[in-house]
């Protein structure tokens, strides 16, 4: 910064000179514009105090690196569903405290990783969410637990000591609502009569499913968030190799391209993701985007649909609206019933209008 300083002095300087020069030739008289010295003495503040401001613009930006960004509303919103406590830092490229706080919330970061979100968001690009908070002045520090609504707001620079025993406090909540995704759940679905038992927290509507992530067909790691903003019919089979899961995902498969490109299809089942691939391939499926829970059950717990006793998925149907919130959910009762199409189907046109 300070070479920046020098430099901008020096053209000041000189441009306040030739400024100066030139307007006493003419035969002004004002001491600044009109007078050699008095216009390179002007010239050379402005310049550095034009070179501080430059400086100055986009160094908060620059020192949260390393800290995940937030570019929506929709995105913001699957990671408060999320298990995790969420601390986010409302910033702007040139506030001079945002910069001073980086430090804080770039450590912050690191420390609870894996324990608690720590992002950012630039209130002057993402507008929706500062009109949403109600954010006046920046920074701005609000921590989400467990709810839609802030929990704790700080504005202004706080000791790092307030984020920490707030996080700290946060997380035990946090830390419950992870033994609350393996409450296990009898009476809800039977296999050929035979009564099974569902591990995880039920997904009812007017909630949002907690993100998880799965694996797509070429081993990519594919999370329910990345369909924010889109509408999303998702549909959790035990195994595609089975008649009735075959049946239901060529259906759903059929119906997608009925639908539009703001819906987007799901089809979540314990299959391998390279066996997934291979049924796709083999039934011509399309439009209806597979993915493989195989590896760590996430969407089967998330949905509260993981089958205890099989290690497989129970059948059944969720719509989910542009904001992650369920909007249709049907549980089938006999896993080797098939799903009410019309009804999720007509749940989804409705989110269309």
């Amino acid at each position: 910064m300070l070479l920046r300083l020098l430099i901008g002095s020096a053209i000041g300087l000189l441009a306040g000179a030739a400024l100066g020069t030139f307007m006493k030739a003419r035969g002004g008289t004002c001491p600044l514009t009109c007078n050699p010295i008095g216009g390179a003495l002007f010239g050379a503040l402005m310049g550095a105090a034009l070179a501080g401001a430059f400086s100055a613009s986009g160094r908060a930006g620059k020192m949260l690196d390393g800290v995940p960004g937030v570019k929506s509303a929709a995105e913001l919103d699957a990671m408060i569903a999320g298990p995790r406590p969420v601390l986010v830092d409302f910033y702007t490229d040139n506030c001079p405290f945002c910069v001073e706080l980086a430090p804080t919330i770039s450590a912050l970061a690191r420390q609870y990783k894996g324990r608690a979100d720590v992002v950012k968001v630039n209130a002057s690009v993402v507008a929706e969410l500062s009109g949403r908070y109600g954010i006046q002045g920046v920074p701005t520090v609000l921590l989400f637990a467990g709810g839609k609504e802030p929990a704790q707001r700080w504005i202004g620079v706080q000791e790092v000591g307030k984020y920490q025993a707030a996080l700290d406090a946060a997380i035990g909540p946090a830390d419950k609502r992870k033994e609350d995704s393996m409450t296990e759940r009898k009476g809800v679905v039977t296999f050929k009569g035979n009564e099974l038992t569902l591990v995880g927290t039920a997904a009812p509507v007017g909630k949002r499913i907690p993100d998880f992530t799965a694996l797509g067909n070429d081993l990519s790691a594919v999370k329910l968030s990345s369909f924010a903003g889109k509408i999303v019919l998702l549909s959790l089979v035990p195994s595609l190799d089975t008649p009735v899961c075959d049946t239901e995902t060529r259906r759903f498969n059929d119906e997608a391209s009925k639908l539009g490109k703001d819906v987007v299809v799901l089809t979540v089942s314990m299959d391998l993701p390279f066996a997934q691939k291979r049924w796709c391939a083999a039934a011509g499926i399309d439009r209806v985007i597979t993915l493989s829970d195989h590896r760590d059950a996430s969407a089967g717990l998330a949905t509260g649909m993981l089958i205890k006793e099989l290690r497989l998925l129970a059948r059944a149907v969720f719509v989910l609206g542009r904001d992650g919130v369920v909007a249709y959910e049907q549980v089938v009762p006999e896993m080797t019933h098939e799903p009410d199409y019309d009804a999720a189907l007509k749940a989804a046109r409705k989110l269309l209008t």
